[in-house]
């Protein structure tokens, strides 16, 4: 999913603090791997992971429809 590769090294989100620089780019732009990276640093269950994912992409993905 290169819109999560695209979008996230320049707007991480602020609730994803533990997030590092160098997860980020470990990440080959696909979902499981960040929900695998937010479950293992932040304890999110997947389902809770994969909201967290959905919520950043409507408010910071490239094709941004959402309000910031």
């Amino acid at each position: 999913m290169d819109e999560i590769k695209d979008s996230l090294p320049g707007q991480v989100s602020p609730e994803w603090v533990k997030l590092t620089a160098d997860d980020v780019a470990r990440l080959s732009g696909r979902r499981e791997e960040l929900i695998l990276v937010l479950r293992g640093w932040h304890g999110y269950g997947r389902l809770r992971a994969d909201r967290e994912i959905n919520n950043w992409l409507y408010n910071h993905g490239p094709t941004h429809t959402g309000r910031t």
